[in-house]
């Protein structure tokens, strides 16, 4: 009788494919190991108990082969990535060990012959045209030859069916062997279309995530460059205006010293946050960031802001050890910075920012006291007077760097705006 091979299953090709085909192999040899000691069983049974007249010999050394290439496939998954044609020769290998295992044992009179199909229906799936039709012609031309040269088993023959006395018995045994055979293959059929199916779900979902991803990244790139070239056209007129201020602050026309002096105090900070800006866009090219400590590097970018918006009120609590380090991006401080400045325009009198590390996570809450956010969207909300670009661009940074962002309103009125971000080393 003849014990079937289960074929190699690759998955579809993808480039984020290799720990998918992997983790196929990894079933693939589990399946391997129990068709094995199925094969091993109907050996020792149709020879010992019912013999049949196998050649025992020839059938032994065959498994041991098989045994050789299904304990090579429980370790090959553990090692690398595994390319189609890798399967495809698995696959085909397979194939062919299951064609001299026909040839011992009866040939096309052998009820597991249709076991040709499971090859061929796995190959149709996982491989490239080319690929599967080399399968399918492989399993046609076996079945082909197997028609006319084989070692025949009278068990199994046409003849014996037709014939008297045990002929009964011979009928029997193709037919319950034609039963398990369609049992076994119906079983691996559905068992790995499902599982090939799911896989091939969870990569296009992933694709799915990968195309936003670049979508998202190509759109802050497209106002990154037009950051970069409003800052260089700001630069110009900037500069003119601290001459000119500066020319008036030396010789201030009567009861307009203060004024001039505000100006000039503002194109000031205006010039910083130009050139903040151009440092930021500098470390942002940089491979490696330099840890800082987070207390105190947040503590900074407060005091940092409100250079820019004296008039608003911030309570500050920081819930995090003195000495806790991590790495922040730049953009990252940016992101704080929209979040504040979101809430000074909702809060023009006070915001409260609470701070807090949980794990390797960053907490960074801020809580105005306007309105709320029933008349802002989850993403890309804004003020009356703003751009609309400021949150969703927060959000899309976060997100960059392993957080997220979560806006809702606060039980006591007003809003409530939480970063989170990963404080480990990650490229954006």
């Amino acid at each position: 009788m003849s014990l079937c091979l289960s074929p190699s299953l690759p998955s579809p090709p993808n480039a984020n494919s290799a720990v998918d085909m992997r983790s196929n192999l990894l079933r693939l040899s589990a399946i391997r190991a129990l068709v094995l000691g199925g094969q091993l069983l109907a050996l020792g049974y149709f020879t010992l108990r019912q013999p049949l007249g196998l050649p025992v010999l020839e059938l032994s050394l065959l498994l041991a082969l098989f045994t050789l290439l299904t304990a090579q496939g429980w370790l090959r998954q553990r090692v690398a990535a595994i390319s189609a044609r890798e399967f495809f020769a698995n696959l085909l290998l397979d194939t062919l060990i299951f064609s001299l295992l026909l040839y011992y044992s009866g040939g096309s009179s052998n009820p597991f012959i249709s076991y040709y199909l499971i090859p061929i229906t796995i190959a149709a799936i996982t491989l490239p045209g080319r690929l599967a039709a080399a399968i399918t012609v492989t399993a046609l031309l076996s079945y082909t030859l197997l028609l006319e040269w084989h070692v025949p088993i009278a068990a199994l023959s046409l003849s014996a069916h037709a014939g008297h006395g045990g002929a009964s018995d011979g009928a029997n045994l193709h037919i319950i062997g034609m039963w398990v055979n369609f049992a076994l293959s119906a079983s691996i059929i559905g068992y790995y279309i499902s599982r090939m199916a799911s896989t091939v779900r969870a990569q296009q979902q992933r694709l799915e995530r990968q195309r936003a991803d670049q979508l998202r990244s190509d759109q802050l790139n497209a106002i990154g460059l037009l950051a970069a070239g409003t800052a260089h056209e700001l630069g110009t007129p900037l500069n003119t205006m601290k001459i000119v201020l500066d020319e008036l602050c030396a010789a201030p026309p009567q009861q307009a010293g203060e004024d001039l002096q505000l100006l000039n105090s503002q194109v000031q900070h205006c010039q910083t946050i130009l050139r903040s800006l151009v440092d930021t866009a500098r470390q942002a090219t940089e491979p490696d960031a330099q840890q800082v400590v987070v207390a105190a590097q947040l503590g900074k970018l407060i005091e940092r802001w409100q250079l820019l918006r004296p008039r608003v009120a911030v309570v500050l609590q920081q819930q995090i050890d003195s000495g806790q380090q991590g790495y922040l991006h730049p953009s990252v401080e940016q992101a704080f910075i929209n979040l504040l400045n979101n809430a000074a325009d909702a809060s023009a009198e006070r915001i409260e920012v609470t701070t807090a590390v949980d794990g390797d996570m960053l907490r960074f809450a801020v809580r105005d006291y306007g309105a709320g956010i029933e008349l802002a969207t989850a993403v890309g909300n804004r003020a009356p007077s703003g751009l609309g670009i400021g949150l969703a661009l927060t959000r899309a940074t976060l997100e960059r760097f392993g957080g997220a962002l979560q806006l809702q309103p606060h039980p006591a009125g007003g809003s409530l705006a939480t970063a989170t971000v990963s404080l480990q080393r990650v490229a954006p």
